[in-house]
């Protein structure tokens, strides 16, 4: 005669209390804490970290790739895509320069965090000669977001500084002669190009996609992620031959 099974008890990594079961994903039992809720698993795997994988995420993050899409190609889960981007973001270094009398172009690219009652700009400069990205800023549409910039550039000695008619710029920039600060309209033809190219590269910066950022957090590391793919100098796709990913 067969005995009784074994029932078997789980009790929850964070208050220890008794847990149920909660279903199956891929055939492995999840189980649910009575006292706090939380859902866990028996067993967890370990996701290591490779070098080849981190080139992946970066590279496939300057393919108007996507978190899941990310997830699907590489086999990984979007929690998993997400910790990754952000331990590769706090690891880019941002460029100094030390150049001086140099011609900039200083502009501002729409996006949003959460939802689009949340808007959040990217406030960019490039030197205008070599297409270089000198830095960028991630935040609102206002003098503090902006003065993180504008004050950078000024340390640099600027023959000239190119924005639009914001009016924010003119009261920022009022301490440095008006012949060097140019403001107006399609004079920052240059920043606008980039500007369409970083939209097209970068998933969450397209104009119109399901792809969004739930933290300005997670916007500036995608974009810390891309100008550092690129060398801060953004490219279009077609124009450097790059090894396969897979």
């Amino acid at each position: 005669m067969c005995g009784k099974m074994k029932k078997t008890v789980r009790y929850c990594y964070d208050c220890k209390q008794k847990c149920h079961r909660h279903g199956k994903i891929k055939n492995k039992q999840r189980w649910k804490c009575k006292n706090c809720g939380l859902t866990q698993f028996s067993v967890y795997k370990r996701c290591i970290f490779t070098p080849e994988r981190k080139d992946a995420i970066k590279r496939l993050n300057s393919e108007n790739v996507g978190i899941r899409g990310m997830a699907r190609l590489l086999g990984l889960s979007p929690t998993h895509v997400i910790r990754c981007i952000l331990q590769l973001s706090a690891l880019v270094k941002r460029p100094d320069y030390y150049e001086y009398g140099q011609e900039y172009e200083l502009d501002e690219l729409w996006s949003y965090s959460e939802c689009k009652n949340n808007p959040q700009w990217v406030v960019w400069a490039i030197n205008r000669k070599t297409r270089v990205v000198i830095d960028f800023v991630v935040g609102r549409r206002t003098k503090e977001t902006v003065n993180k910039l504008v004050e950078k550039l000024k340390r640099l000695h600027p023959k000239k500084i190119r924005t639009d008619k914001w009016a924010g710029y003119k009261s920022l920039l009022a301490d440095i002669p008006k012949e060097i600060h140019r403001p107006g309209r399609r004079i920052t033809n240059i920043l606008e190009r980039q500007g369409a190219t970083v939209r097209n590269s970068i998933k969450r910066l397209n104009r119109k996609t399901l792809s969004f950022s739930k933290t300005p957090k997670m916007l500036e590391a995608c974009i810390l992620l891309y100008m550092d793919d690129c060398k801060w100098r953004p490219y279009r796709s077609g124009f450097i031959i790059r090894k396969p990913i897979f």
